[in-house]
């Protein structure tokens, strides 16, 4: 981002100690950015304060929104109800209206590839987080295999970018999502297993966690976070103006891979 013809944009990082999050604040602010870093949290009251000092050090006036949930695993389920998916939706729609405040604003919102990879069967958990509030997608997921639920949490997470596109777009606010592979350095992570396809062609099997480690990455490596951040900071540029309720893949093909025909 060039902020050399003027004051320097604001760019508030939600998820600043992921791997993502601080790659994208490194890339922000040798960009000549003022950013406002913060985590996501869980509850009413800290979600609502949080919004409220996003509020005060930025004057109300945000030019970009990164938010950034962790992508490795390591949430617990009621982690990934509360905190992945109500706290982000929180930030999302207690930010708006300083992010219409602003001239050309635009939010990044980094999600899981799992989106694109694991299979859903049962769509009450998507049904829950969508219609029935958040007590109740807690105990339809309390059962429910962690990488599953994180799945659905970031299908529900790019479905509310999507369904934003209209109202927000009037508010001259731009919204996508990146979905991100496995990589190296996310979250203290290595990457997910081997990056060789399976012997016979087809997916791994065994437990839905052991498909999601030993999953290829086509171009032969994971990601780095450095990657995706290059991603996020493009989306968050004016440069960007034609993206708007856009989900990206940015996982080294491993979706193309394993949903080709899906397009």
């Amino acid at each position: 981002m060039d902020s050399s013809a003027g004051a320097p944009r604001t760019v508030v990082v939600v998820g600043i100690a992921t791997a993502v999050g601080a790659a994208v604040r490194s890339r922000l602010v040798r960009a000549g950015n003022r950013i406002v870093g913060c985590n996501l949290t869980r509850t009413p009251a800290t979600r609502s304060a949080l919004i409220n000092r996003v509020l005060d050090e930025t004057g109300r006036v945000i030019d970009g929104l990164v938010v950034c949930t962790p992508l490795d695993g390591g949430d617990t389920v009621e982690e990934m109800i509360s905190q992945r998916h109500y706290g982000t939706l929180e930030v999302l729609d207690g930010l708006r209206p300083a992010l219409a405040a602003a001239s050309s604003a635009s939010v990044a919102l980094v999600i899981s590839n799992t989106i694109g990879i694991v299979p859903m069967p049962d769509g009450q958990l998507l049904v829950a987080l969508t219609d029935e509030g958040e007590g109740v997608a807690q105990q339809v997921a309390a059962t429910m295999d962690p990488p599953e639920v994180q799945a659905i949490v970031d299908v529900a997470l790019a479905r509310a970018v999507r369904a934003r596109v209209v109202p927000w777009g009037r508010a001259g606010i731009r919204i996508n999502a990146v979905a991100a592979g496995s990589m190296r350095g996310a979250d203290g992570a290595p990457g997910r297993g081997p990056v060789r396809p399976p012997a016979d062609g087809g997916r791994p099997g065994g437990s839905l966690r052991s498909m999601l480690e030993a999953l290829p990455v086509p171009r032969n490596r994971p990601v780095e976070p450095g990657e995706v951040a290059r991603v996020v900071e493009f989306l968050v540029d004016p440069a960007s103006a034609a993206l708007h309720g856009a989900v990206l893949f940015a996982d080294g093909g491993t979706e193309a891979l394993v949903r080709p025909d899906v397009v």
